[in-house]
């Protein structure tokens, strides 16, 4: 069986969070596959709210930079700041390769690998408050 699809679709160009975006192609790709028994679920219930994650001790348990991520895709990037601030603050002594991450990512470099979780979580802190290639 052979789909046609639209080039554009109107939710799709409509879609200004990245939410919206990954819902409204979710929705496309589940429509097109809907008669081989595939389908996109659009509501998902969230484990917990932006906000209270970064104060709670849920967020002390997860890794840094999923946390970061995390906020961003929920459109609370404002949130990210906070979150790094108190990351760095339950975890003395880690600043210097935190900001060694942050100036990597602001300097153009790849992410780091995971083996140092400071550098790690430096990363995408800078690429999600960002301009690359500005000043931190």
């Amino acid at each position: 069986m052979v789909h046609t699809w639209p080039v554009v679709d109107e939710e799709l160009v409509s879609a200004r969070r990245p939410r919206d975006v990954v819902d409204a192609a979710g929705a496309w790709i589940g429509d097109a596959l809907a008669a081989d028994g595939f389908g996109w679920l659009r509501a998902v219930v969230e484990a917990s709210e932006p906000s209270p994650i970064v104060t709670s001790r849920a967020g002390d348990y997860s890794l840094p930079f999923t946390v970061m991520e995390w906020l961003a895709s929920r459109d609370r990037v404002d949130l990210v700041c906070d979150y790094a601030e108190r990351y760095l603050a339950r975890n003395p002594g880690i600043e210097q390769r935190f900001r060694s991450g942050n100036s990597a990512a602001v300097g153009g470099q790849p992410v780091p690998p995971i083996n140092d979780l400071a550098v790690v979580a430096g990363w995408p802190r800078a690429m999600l408050t960002t301009n690359p290639g500005s000043a931190a």
